[in-house]
């Protein structure tokens, strides 16, 4: 593999990880928002022509999503209840979205110190070169 495709990889490989960051972060701000009634699927993307993560029931409007799990939570008192008591909640396991985050924080770290000292070679080969 060339210098230039392996840093390629590492470029794309560093995008994942600010992707999978933002999305941990955004599951674990939204643990505890109750959905709407009749909400049986749930998604979490980018709005067409938007930069910012969403909700949405249905796929097609967002960009890049993925399915995200919901759970039925009983609080007969919710105005969001159906008729049953239920809400249904997003699923997410704070704990686990915690480290996930924290683990995919730290090796996006550890790429950008291999980026930036492949580049500083790169550079000092250049100016051997001259």
């Amino acid at each position: 593999m060339s210098t230039t495709a392996a840093v390629e990889e590492l470029a794309r490989s560093m995008q994942r990880d600010l992707a999978s960051v933002e999305l941990s972060t955004f599951l674990v701000a939204n643990a505890e928002r109750m959905l709407p009634t009749g909400t049986e699927s749930l998604y979490v993307g980018y709005v067409h022509g938007s930069d910012r993560l969403s909700f949405s029931d249905q796929l097609e409007t967002l960009m890049g999503a993925v399915e995200v799990p919901t759970k039925k939570v009983y609080l007969p008192e919710s105005d969001s209840a159906d008729s049953a008591g239920y809400v249904r909640m997003v699923d997410v396991d704070v704990a686990k979205e915690f480290v996930e985050m924290s683990l995919t924080k730290r090796r996006y770290e550890a790429a950008i110190k291999v980026y930036n000292s492949i580049s500083s070679m790169k550079a000092t080969a250049r100016e051997i070169g001259r």
